[in-house]
């Protein structure tokens, strides 16, 4: 779920879960009976990637982003990084067309240790091996670049979110 757009095969798929793979094809198996996975044969090898047309995957990739994925590593970090009043992904990850390459956009509102972010968000690159872009503005800033309809900002808003502090006030 966190790679949407990749295929993977089962093997590929027991190294990075640790798991048997005798229990890893009959998961596969009953997810694709499901719905949710759909596969194709290339040589003697199995690909398996995640269906986007299944009817709950919205619902799901959420539920991943906020609880596994990215959006839950940065919520773990984020009262360190200082007095922050909004934070959301935004870009390819919340709009779930990221793939194994795409970077991650995220928009931060508040008084932010800006040291501190760095350093954190570099550790988080690391571990997801992936690029973070940020933006942060203060409150004020914020609602400057709102009330004068900044056409940077106002595409954000437009665009999906995950959100991980605060809630959208603007459309």
């Amino acid at each position: 779920m966190l790679n949407p757009g990749d295929e993977f095969y089962v093997r590929e798929i027991t190294k990075k879960i640790h798991e048997n793979i005798n229990s890893v094809r009959r998961e596969l198996s009953n997810l694709e009976d499901m719905g949710l996975l759909v596969s194709k044969k290339a040589g003697n090898l199995k690909y398996y990637r995640v269906n986007k047309s299944f009817y709950l995957y919205d619902e799901l990739y959420s539920m991943v982003m906020k609880t596994e994925g990215v959006a839950k590593l940065l919520k773990e970090n984020t009262k360190k990084w200082g007095q922050i009043s909004l934070v959301f992904i935004y870009g390819s990850f919340a709009s779930k067309k990221a793939s194994h390459s795409s970077d991650i956009d995220i928009f931060l509102v508040g008084t932010v240790s800006e040291d501190v972010l760095i350093r954190d968000l570099n550790s988080l690159e690391r571990k997801l091996s992936r690029e973070i872009n940020y933006v942060i503005l203060s409150q004020g800033e914020y609602q400057e670049k709102i009330e004068n309809d900044d056409p940077f900002i106002k595409e954000i808003l437009r665009e999906q979110k995950i959100m991980i502090i605060g809630e959208m006030d603007v459309k």
